[in-house]
């Protein structure tokens, strides 16, 4: 089974780079007071998109996978919050330029073009807007062997070190990009705080 697959098949709602105990900490520590208008990217089954919402934010989440779509509004019902989901391309969602406050992501970019998809968060921005985006990277370049096993297993053509993931960014026009919370997988399943239990996670029955 692909691994996108098995995450909707499971309902996870956090499989990202220190799941949803950093997605809270980037929250409390980062994200501005008030009523942004947010755009979550690869929003999954809604976990973070719902979050969100719950904070007052005006969200809108999209995902490819209309199984996602359809768990995240079952999720933003059961949580009582109000979340625009729907079903779309990350490359062409429907939306005009410089249209959102903030864009959100957690761990989509690694999976596409990331050059392409760069420029496309870039268009989707409002001047003086913010991107929020957790995503793999490598401490160093990897041994061929090890990043094959790696790109077979997730389905990913490259893993960018953290200098070249800033360098990315820098190259389609943001400024003052900064790397936040490097932590190697190992230092991450150490913290027995790693991960929230998800109250509203929908396994699929067959």
């Amino acid at each position: 089974m692909e691994y996108h697959d098995l995450l909707m098949k499971m309902g996870i709602g956090s499989a990202h780079p220190g799941g949803y105990r950093a997605t809270l900490r980037l929250l409390n520590h980062f994200f501005p007071e008030g009523d942004a208008k947010i755009l979550e990217l690869g929003c999954g089954t809604g976990r973070s998109a719902c979050e969100l919402a719950r904070r007052g934010y005006e969200v809108t989440g999209v995902d490819i996978r209309p199984e996602m779509i359809e768990k995240g509004k079952r999720r933003a019902a059961q949580e009582k919050v109000t979340v625009h989901f729907l079903v779309a391309d990350a490359y062409h969602p429907p939306f005009p330029s410089e249209a959102f406050d903030i864009i959100f992501i957690e761990s989509l970019t690694v999976f596409l073009d990331v050059e392409e998809i760069i420029s496309r968060y870039a268009e989707l921005l409002r001047p003086n807007g913010m991107i929020f985006d957790r995503e793999m990277m490598a401490k160093e370049d990897l041994p061929e062997p090890l990043f094959d096993e790696i790109s077979r297993f997730y389905g990913i053509g490259f893993l960018p070190t953290p200098e070249l993931w800033k360098k990315l960014f820098l190259q389609k026009g943001f400024s003052d990009v900064t790397l936040w919370d490097l932590q190697t997988v190992a230092e991450e399943l150490e913290n027995p705080a790693y991960e929230e239990a998800d109250l509203n996670q929908m396994v699929d029955e067959d």
